[in-house]
């Protein structure tokens, strides 16, 4: 009792001051009430009669006073909190239907692998007719053609390992020996005409001359006579009419170019090795 006294000394003074007032007019009021008491009774009866009262009712004004002090203020009430706005739902939120299931990729079909083609030399140029190449029609052409074959020069340049590489891709092999495609071609990329094989003419004997010394003879040229065994001076210089005849065939685009040019007379002069008669008749 004396620590909450001393903690609560001002409630504790009210109290007292409430309890001695309650006093003063209880005993203020005193003389009221002896008048109906019997007459004899005496004033001793009367002062301790009040006094305990006086001090009950100071007790109890002072412990309402301290218990009144004592209880806690009540809590403040809590206000509550504003709730967050409320964020509107966008319309695909809203829409609760699921959505269907993206179809799977369908795979990459493989590619398509490239038919094989021999390993030779690509042809460089527009496609020649090879057709003109006797033992070569049009089935046989258009399957050359999907091989990477497709021009007289490319043929014309094959060796023997190049001859065996596409003979392997060929329906018929051994064509290209048989009818002597290499042949056909080295006269057809010179420009010249390809009968029945080649000339039959006397062959050539030795190692071949220079032929473009024969005037009227250049590089294609002479590169066309090589493709048709015509390879040597002396060999020219023994043509018949005959003879020339049968090169001429052969001669395509040159048709003619032997006698206009004199190959025989030319060929003759070169085959003796009379380099300055043939000079000074037909000019270096």
């Amino acid at each position: 009792m004396l620590s909450l006294i001393t903690a609560n000394p001002i409630p504790f003074i009210i109290a007292l001051i409430i309890g001695l007032a309650t006093a003063w007019w209880i005993w203020g009021r005193t003389p009221d009430v002896e008048a109906d008491y019997d007459a004899d009774s005496d004033a001793d009866h009367d002062t301790n009669y009040a006094a305990p009262a006086a001090a009950a009712a100071a007790t109890g004004a002072a412990a309402a006073a301290t218990t009144t002090a004592a209880e806690p203020a009540p809590p403040k009430e809590l206000k509550p909190e504003p709730a967050a706005p409320v964020k509107p739902l966008a319309v695909a939120e809203l829409d609760t239907e699921p959505k269907p299931k993206a179809k799977p990729k369908a795979k990459a079909k493989p590619k398509a692998t490239s038919t094989p083609k021999p390993k030779i030399a690509a042809a460089v140029g527009k496609p020649d007719d090879l057709t003109r190449i006797k033992g070569i029609g049009p089935q046989l052409n258009d399957l050359c053609l999907s091989l990477g074959v497709s021009r007289f020069d490319q043929i014309a340049k094959w060796k023997k390992a190049d001859i065996a590489e596409v003979d392997q891709y060929l329906k018929m092999k051994g064509r290209i020996d048989r009818d002597d495609w290499v042949g056909q071609a080295k006269i057809l990329a010179a420009g010249g005409t390809v009968s029945e094989g080649k000339p039959k003419i006397a062959a050539a004997v030795g190692k071949p001359d220079d032929l473009k010394k024969v005037k009227g003879i250049g590089p294609k040229l002479e590169k066309l006579c090589n493709s048709l065994g015509v390879k040597r001076w002396d060999q020219i210089a023994a043509w018949k009419a005959a003879d020339v005849k049968e090169v001429d065939g052969y001669l395509g685009s040159f048709k003619g170019r032997i006698q206009r040019d004199e190959w025989v007379k030319q060929a003759k002069l070169l085959a003796k090795g009379d380099f300055d008669g043939h000079i000074k008749k037909y000019g270096k």
